[in-house]
C-alpha cells in the first residue's frame, strides 16, 4: 500500500500561499486556486509543458501545464502540481487511463505516481470501478503530444417535465425517499430508513422495491422510473460504483448491484423508460428548474460534498462529478479522510461537509462529548452518526448568544472553504449560479458561510463575483429533487387513438423493411379530407427577423370528438414551418381550446419544447426566449412574407472558396471559374476550443490563397453546416458542438468574417448553409430554378433555389421535419429523442444502418 506523497520543499517555496480572507479557525488554510495562481506566475514564458489527457468512454479530457524544465532546481514542483490537477480532472469526468507528453522527467516521475504503490494508488486502484470497468486495469502510457486525443465531452440530455404517471426514488446513506408524481403533481411521498451497511445485494433490492411498490399502488399507470443514488451512474442507468453499498462484496458488487436499477424498474413497470443519475446531478438538475437558468452548479453540503452541474440548456456534461475526492487544501499538515483511507489530506470530504464543521467544533469554543473532539477515533471513521450528533450541538451553540460569537468563527471558516472552492470550480465549469443545500447550510451560521464565500469571490477572485447564490426552500427540500429525478427519463410522444385514425396511413407503395412507414403527406391528405365540411380553421404565424411564415388549417369545432387531431397536426405543421424558415415566435388565432392547446404543446414542459429552446439560437438571439401569443382575431396576425436571397453566380477573378464538414475541410483557389487547387484537410470538429477551429480553417485556406496568381483574393465564398446569417454569422452551426455556449457566442458566432479578414482583409465574402450550396450549384449546373437539394449524409442536408436560382431566405433546416406518423417511429439522437419519425433517421446514412 502507499504512503501518502509528501509535499518536496520546492513545492512549498511556489504552492503554500495564503488567501486574502483568511479562514479564522483554521490560519494555515492554502487554497489549491491560489497555489496553482502563484506557480503559473513563475513559470510564464517557460517553452516546457507537461501535457495530458484522461480517456474514459464517453469522452476525453486534455490539459496542457507550462514546467520548469527537467534541469531546474525547483521542477519537483512543476512535478507535484500536475500530480495533483491530474487527481482533480479524474475525479470531475472519471478516467480509464492517463496519456503523458512532455519532458521525460516529468512523464516518468508522473507515470510512477500514478501506479500502483505510487501517491496516487488509490485513483488507480479506484478508476476501474468507477469506469464501470473492474477487470480492466488504469494504465498509464507515455507518448509524443501528436498522440494525445482532443478534448471531447457527451453531454446528457434529461427530461425536465415529469409529464404521465412516474415513480422516482432518491437512495440517501439513511433513508429511500419514494414519490409517485402525476403530470407534475406529487401523489405520493415517503422515506424509508434502510441499512446501507448490509452486505446482501438482495436486502437493498427488496428495499428500494418495496418503497416504490407502496409508491406505485398511487398510480392508475407507470409511464417512466427517474432516481438519484450517491456515486457513480453510467449512461446505461448501472451503479458503477455507489458507496450507498459499501460492505458488499466485489464480485457480488459486479453480479446483483450493477444492474440493480434497470432489475428493478422491469419488475415495477416492465419496459418503460428509466434514468438515473447522481444525487448531485439531480440536485443541479431540480435547481435549473427551480430558477429557469443554466450553468448552475448544485453543493449538497450534507455527510460529505455532494455536487453537480448543468450547462446553460440544463443538461448534463456527462462528468462524474465526484468532487468531494478533489484537493481542496494544499497545507502539508491538512487533515486526511477515511474515504481516501489516508492516501490524502486536504480532500474537500474534510471541507464542504459537516465534517469541515464538526473538525472545527472545539476550536469554536462548542461544548462536545470527548469522543466528538475532532481527531477522536469516533470522528475519524465512515461513519455519519456521530457528526450529525456533532452538527446539531454546533448548531445549537450559534443559536446561543453567548457562545455565537465563537460559534461564527466557524462558519467564517466554512464560508472561506466554499469560496475558493467555487473558485477552482469555476476553471472547469462555467457557472453563473450555485444552489447550496444540506444541514450544513441550515440557519443563521449558514447565512454566514454564503455572506462570506461572496466576499471570497468579490475581493479574490472578482471575475466570479457575478455568481448568483441560492438556498433552497421547503418546497424545493421536500419535493423539488423529487419531481427533477421523476422527470428524468423521457417519455416517447404518444398519439391519441382518435389522432391515428386519420393521421396513420399505409402508402401504396410499401417500405419492405419498414412496413409501419406512415407518411406524414398521407395523413395530412386523410385529415384534410375528414375536416373539410367544418367552417373552423386556425392561423397562425411565425415571424423571423426577415420575414413571416403564415398558416391558415381547417380544424374540427371544439366540441367534436376528435379535435385532439387537429390540435396534433397543427403542432406537427408548425414544427415543420419552424425548421423550415426559423422562428423567433408563435403567434395564434382561432378557436380558444385549440389554441390554448398549441401554446401550451410550444411553451416550456410542451411537446415541442425541443423547438422553443433551440429557436432562439437557430435566430441568433439566445437571450430572447420563444414566446407564443394568442390574437383574437386573423387581422391581428403578422403578414406572411420573405425576402428571398440574391447570391453570386459568377467566378471571375481570384477567389477562395470553403466548405466545412463533419470530417473535413474542403478548400479551393479559383481564377476567372478555373479551380487552381482543391485539397480536403481532415479536423476535429468535437474539439472545445473554439481557437483550434479558427486556426484549422485559416491554416487550410492560406495553403490554398497561396495557389493564386501573387496571393491575391477579390472574394471569399463558403458553407458550413447549420444557420449561417446574412452577415455571415455562425449562429447555430452543429460543426461546433463542444464549444460551451457563452464561448461560442464570443469566439464562434463571428468565426468566418474574422477568418476573411485575416486572410484577405475587407474582401467579399459569403458564406451559407451547405444545403443550399448544394441547391445554388445544381441550379447552376442544369441552369433551371424551383431546385431542390439534398445531400443524403450522416443526415439529410436540405436547401432550395428558386425560379431565378436564389434563395429563400430559410433556414432549411429539413432534418428535424417530422415525415413518418407512425406511433412507434425511431427517435434520433440530434433532438434528445423528444420527437418520433423526423428525417434525421430516413434521409441520411442513418437510415441505411438502422
Amino acid at each position: 500500500m502507499s504512503s501518502m506523497a509528501a509535499m518536496p520543499p520546492a513545492a512549498m517555496k511556489y504552492l503554500l500561499t495564503r488567501p486574502k480572507v483568511a479562514a479564522p479557525l483554521d490560519p494555515n488554510f492554502s487554497p489549491l486556486i491560489l497555489a496553482k495562481k502563484n506557480y503559473l506566475k513563475y513559470v510564464a514564458g517557460s517553452p516546457h509543458f507537461v501535457e495530458w489527457v484522461l480517456p474514459r468512454s464517453d469522452g476525453a479530457a486534455r490539459y496542457k501545464l507550462p514546467v520548469f524544465a527537467e534541469n531546474h532546481e525547483d521542477v519537483d514542483a512543476s512535478i507535484y502540481l500536475a500530480g495533483v490537477l491530474i487527481q482533480e480532472m479524474m475525479w470531475q469526468r472519471s478516467a480509464s487511463g492517463l496519456l503523458l507528453s512532455g519532458p521525460k522527467k516529468h512523464c516518468d516521475a508522473l507515470k510512477a505516481a500514478y501506479s500502483v504503490g505510487g501517491a496516487y494508488e488509490f485513483e488507480v486502484l479506484q478508476m476501474p470501478k468507477v469506469c464501470g470497468t473492474p477487470d480492466k486495469p488504469f494504465t498509464v502510457e507515455i507518448v509524443s503530444a501528436d498522440k494525445l486525443p482532443p478534448n471531447r465531452d457527451t453531454p446528457q440530455v434529461c427530461g425536465t417535465v415529469a409529464n404521465g404517471c412516474r415513480l422516482a426514488f432518491d437512495l440517501g446513506k439513511s433513508d429511500i425517499k419514494t414519490v409517485a408524481v402525476k403530470d407534475g403533481e406529487v401523489l405520493y411521498s415517503k422515506e424509508t430508513e434502510w441499512d446501507v451497511t448490509n452486505p446482501d445485494p438482495d436486502y437493498h433490492y427488496t428495499a428500494i422495491r418495496a418503497a416504490l411498490q407502496k409508491a406505485k399502488e398511487c398510480l392508475p399507470k407507470v409511464d417512466a422510473v427517474g432516481g438519484s443514488a450517491t456515486g457513480t451512474i453510467s449512461g446505461k442507468n448501472e451503479a458503477t460504483w455507489c458507496d450507498i453499498f459499501p460492505n458488499v462484496p466485489p464480485d457480488v458488487y459486479q453480479a446483483k448491484v450493477v444492474d440493480i436499477f434497470s432489475r428493478l424498474s422491469k419488475e415495477l413497470a416492465g419496459d418503460v423508460p428509466l434514468k438515473v443519475i447522481n444525487d448531485g446531478e439531480v440536485t443541479a438538475l431540480a435547481a435549473f428548474q427551480k430558477i429557469g437558468a443554466g450553468n448552475i452548479m448544485g453543493i449538497s453540503m450534507g455527510s460529505s460534498e455532494g455536487g453537480g452541474y448543468a450547462n446553460s440548456d440544463g443538461n448534463l456534461l456527462g462528468w462524474i462529478n465526484e468532487l468531494c475526492y478533489c484537493k481542496l487544501d494544499l497545507n502539508p499538515e491538512a487533515p486526511t479522510d477515511p474515504w481516501t483511507k489516508g492516501h490524502h489530506c486536504g480532500i474537500s470530504h474534510m471541507y464542504l461537509g459537516q465534517r469541515g464543521a464538526t473538525k472545527l467544533a472545539a476550536k469554536a469554543g462548542v461544548k462536545l462529548p470527548p469522543n466528538y473532539v475532532y481527531p477522536h477515533p469516533d470522528m475519524c471513521t465512515i461513519k455519519h452518526e456521530d457528526h450529525a450528533q456533532c452538527l446539531k450541538l454546533i448548531q445549537k451553540a450559534m443559536a446561543d448568544p453567548e457562545t455565537e460569537a465563537n460559534v461564527t468563527k466557524l462558519y467564517i471558516t466554512m464560508g472561506v472553504y466554499l469560496g475558493y472552492a467555487l473558485a477552482q470550480y469555476s476553471e472547469f465549469y462555467q457557472i453563473d449560479h450555485v444552489m447550496i443545500l444540506g444541514r450544513v447550510s441550515k440557519g443563521k451560521g449558514g447565512d454566514v458561510m454564503l455572506d462570506t464565500a461572496k466576499k471570497v469571490l468579490m475581493e479574490e477572485f472578482p471575475k466570479y463575483a457575478h455568481i448568483q447564490f441560492h438556498t433552497a426552500d421547503d418546497h424545493f427540500k421536500a419535493v423539488g429533487q423529487c419531481i427533477a429525478a421523476a422527470a428524468l427519463p423521457k417519455v416517447r410522444e404518444v398519439m391519441p387513438e382518435n389522432v391515428a385514425k386519420y393521421l396513420v396511413c399505409r402508402p401504396k407503395v410499401q417500405a419492405p423493411l419498414d412496413p409501419g412507414f406512415a407518411p406524414v403527406v398521407l395523413g395530412r391528405r386523410k385529415y384534410m379530407e375528414a375536416v373539410k365540411q367544418y367552417p373552423d380553421k386556425l392561423d397562425w404565424s411565425l415571424p423571423r427577423s426577415n420575414g413571416c411564415g403564415r398558416y391558415s388549417l381547417p380544424v374540427f369545432p371544439e366540441n367534436h370528438p376528435d379535435v385532439d387531431a387537429s390540435i396534433y397536426l397543427a403542432g406537427n405543421i408548425i414544427q415543420e414551418m419552424i425548421w423550415q424558415r426559423s422562428a423567433s415566435g408563435l403567434v395564434l388565432a382561432g378557436p380558444t381550446k385549440i389554441c390554448e392547446a398549441v401554446k401550451k404543446a410550444y411553451s416550456k414542459g410542451g411537446m415541442y419544447e425541443f423547438e422553443t429552446k433551440q429557436m432562439p439560437k437557430v435566430c441568433g438571439t439566445p437571450d430572447r426566449p420563444f414566446l407564443v401569443s394568442i390574437v383574437g382575431s386573423v387581422s391581428e396576425l403578422p403578414a406572411g412574407s420573405d425576402q428571398p436571397e440574391v447570391v453570386g453566380k459568377d467566378v471571375r477573378g481570384n477567389r477562395l472558396a470553403f466548405d466545412l464538414g463533419k470530417s473535413d475541410i474542403k478548400t479551393v483557389a479559383i481564377q476567372d471559374g478555373n479551380v487552381l487547387y482543391s485539397k480536403e484537410t481532415e479536423w476535429d470538429v468535437t474539439n472545445p476550443d473554439p481557437q483550434y477551429h479558427f486556426d484549422a480553417v485559416l491554416a487550410a485556406l492560406k495553403i490554398a490563397k497561396d495557389k493564386l496568381p501573387g496571393g491575391r483574393v477579390d472574394g471569399i465564398g463558403g458553407s458550413a453546416t447549420g444557420i449561417i446569417s446574412k452577415d455571415n454569422e455562425a449562429v447555430w452551426c452543429d460543426l461546433f458542438p463542444n464549444v460551451p455556449p457563452d464561448v461560442y457566442r464570443q469566439q464562434v458566432l463571428g468565426i468566418f468574417p474574422r477568418i476573411g479578414k485575416a486572410l484577405a482583409g475587407d474582401v467579399p465574402l459569403k458564406v451559407i448553409n451547405d444545403g443550399e450550396i448544394t441547391a445554388v450549384a445544381a441550379a447552376q449546373k442544369i441552369k433551371a430554378g424551383n431546385i431542390f437539394g439534398i445531400s443524403l449524409g450522416s443526415s439529410e442536408g436540405g436547401g432550395y433555389a428558386n425560379a431565378e436560382g436564389n434563395l429563400m431566405g430559410w433556414c432549411n433546416e429539413m432534418a428535424y421535419i417530422k415525415i413518418d406518423f407512425n406511433p412507434d417511429a425511431v427517435t434520433n439522437p440530434w433532438d434528445g429523442g423528444a420527437h418520433t419519425g423526423c428525417a434525421h433517421m430516413y434521409l441520411g446514412q442513418r437510415a441505411a444502418s438502422r
